[in-house]
């Protein structure tokens, strides 16, 4: 056997450990750790990664090609024992996935951030000082089309320049009072008419999305409020001539000038700059758009499925069936580019409104504690319009259906009648939403 230390040979003593030397230096002492602290298997890598690359790899003066791995540095504790079970040269289990949510979960998420109280006690000031005012004055029959003036025409404003702002809340303020005094002037009269009105206001409302999203969104509150209206009347039988019409639509306008003239006043001692809107929630674009003929044709299937509601509700004189229309309404996808998760709360919002009313018609006679109802359900209403969007149309069709059967006596057969037509108004709702659903791959197709 030759001897291993002759001169140029590669297994002397002098270069093996010259060779575990630099490993020694560059890499052991570079963790912190000493040499007994090593396992096996990190002895092991140890020698992988450096006795069995060039020998120009362990030169620090020569750039590394990858970068170099190493056993993760492990402080020694206080009792100077490492762990020798976390240096295991074992690979690191996968994490499971995220658990994907549900779509009840989806519904009902909140954004608690956008929890708006203060916006909420404006809305009960403003409702309860009306309600006290016409209390006193002995006229408090109007103050349903009064507080709904003040809320519409309110969630109209869009924010900015005062003269844009006059001009929008304006508009809503002089159709609101049109649709009023036509809602209670035809309600109690032949449902011909109340189905073909319907129609007419329902198919406007969708096409008012030409004009922006902001002016179709103040459309539909207005046509809910429509629906409101031609329901109030048919509820107390009451004829074109004693529905008082010209009245409630006074009431109508007088809540849009209470709203006007406040925010002016406030713009007045702000220093006449431009104010943000009330509900940044609601899209502020009003930007002009062409319609698309698969737009056109959702709003004329949406204003057949309301009709057809209506017609139900007035023409087949159907009792309680008026809550029926209100629901299709409030839980009917507002356009063919809403999402589903929306059209879904809209869906499980009147759901859930509806037994809010029936349970506090039901547990309360008061006229009086049913009004503090309906304040504390727009307030409600207000400060969690960002929260979640599903209790936001809770509350919202909850306050407005109690406010159709305010003057109603009721009981459990009459209560569970109305929670009845209300899924049967949800269920055209959802008929609606799959319609929609058929029109925008039909559409995507035709793209392509």
């Amino acid at each position: 056997m030759p001897s291993l230390g002759s001169k140029s040979e590669c297994w002397g003593n002098p270069v093996a450990e010259r060779l575990f030397a630099t490993i020694e230096r560059e890499f052991i002492d570079a963790l912190g750790l000493a040499s007994a602290s090593w396992s096996a298997p990190c002895r092991l890598r140890a020698h992988r990664e450096f006795g069995q690359h060039p020998p120009a790899a362990l030169d620090a003066r020569l750039p590394q090609s990858q970068p170099r791995r190493s056993c993760p540095p492990q402080r020694r504790p206080s009792g100077g024992m490492i762990n020798r079970s976390k240096l295991s040269d074992e690979p690191e289990q996968a994490q499971p996935p995220p658990r994907r949510a549900s779509t009840l979960d989806q519904v009902f998420a909140l954004n608690r951030a956008e929890l708006n109280i203060p916006r909420g006690l404006e809305v009960v000031g403003i409702l309860l000082a009306s309600l006290v005012v016409l209390s006193l004055l002995g006229e408090q029959r109007y103050w349903l089309s009064l507080a709904l003036g003040v809320l519409i025409v309110g969630l109209s404003d869009p924010g900015g320049e005062y003269g844009v702002r006059v001009g929008e809340m304006a508009w809503v303020g002089g159709i609101g009072t049109v649709l009023t005094a036509v809602g209670f002037g035809i309600g109690g009269g032949p449902w011909g008419w109340v189905v073909l009105v319907a129609f007419a206001v329902t198919l406007l409302s969708g096409l008012a999305l030409k004009f922006g999203l902001h002016r179709f969104t103040g459309a539909l509150l207005l046509n809910v409020w429509f629906l409101v209206a031609i329901s109030i009347p048919a509820g107390e039988h009451l004829s074109p001539a004693h529905s008082n019409w010209s009245g409630q639509a006074l009431a109508w306008l007088v809540g849009s000038a209470i709203w006007i003239t406040l925010t002016l006043a406030v713009w007045l001692i702000r220093g006449r700059h431009a104010q943000e809107t009330h509900v940044p929630e609601i899209p502020a674009d009003m930007t002009t758009i062409k319609l698309s003929r698969q737009v056109i044709l959702f709003g004329v299937i949406r204003a057949v499925a309301v009709t057809a509601a209506v017609a139900i509700a007035f023409g087949l004189h159907v009792p309680d069936a008026d809550w029926m229309p209100i629901a299709a309404l409030v839980a009917m996808k507002g356009s063919l580019d809403q999402t589903t998760l929306v059209a879904e709360q809209r869906l499980v919002g009147a759901l859930i409104g509806a037994a809010v009313a029936a349970a506090f018609l039901l547990t309360l006679g008061s006229k009086h504690a049913l009004e503090v109802v309906i304040v504390v359900l727009a307030a409600i209403a207000a400060s969690i319009r960002g929260v979640n969007y599903a209790l936001y149309c809770a509350a919202i069709a909850g306050a407005v259906l109690i406010g159709i059967d305010l003057p109603h006596p009721t009981n459990f057969t009459a209560e569970f009648h109305r929670v009845l037509f209300t899924l049967a108004g949800v269920a055209i709702a959802w008929l609606v939403m799959v319609l929609a659903g058929v029109i925008q791959k039909r559409s995507a197709k035709v793209a392509r």
